[in-house]
């Protein structure tokens, strides 16, 4: 599992929930550039986009990208275009269940939508 975000205190979140559910995680990185280096290096087979990352790539961009590259699929929680749930990109749904699930209570900075 790789975790994009910038915000320390909402990757502390992120990383505790997803822990704490029994997933293995890198990160939490904050560019997509940084992102597409830990996915070449490990074995991340889905990554949590948290936060828009910093950088030349948005949030879609380096989803598709990391999926088209790596075959790692993504869950974007930092925009809640509807569109999405019909992604290419996206980790197969039982994936996404059980990461929601393991995220559930975990509020967002108010910034956090792109």
């Amino acid at each position: 599992m790789l975790v994009i975000c910038d915000d320390e205190e909402y990757a502390e979140g992120i990383l505790k929930s997803l822990f704490d559910g029994g997933y293995s995680v890198v990160g939490p990185v904050q560019t997509a550039g940084v992102a597409l280096a830990m996915a070449a290096q490990t074995m991340a087979t889905v990554a949590v986009v948290a936060r828009p990352p910093t950088g030349k790539r948005g949030a879609r961009e380096l989803a598709a990208t990391l999926m088209r590259d790596w075959n790692i699929g993504s869950l974007i929680l930092c925009d809640d275009d509807p569109e999405d749930d019909q992604a290419d990109w996206l980790p197969h749904p039982d994936k996404v269940q059980g990461l929601r699930s393991a995220m559930r209570g975990l509020k967002a900075p108010a910034d956090a939508i792109a």
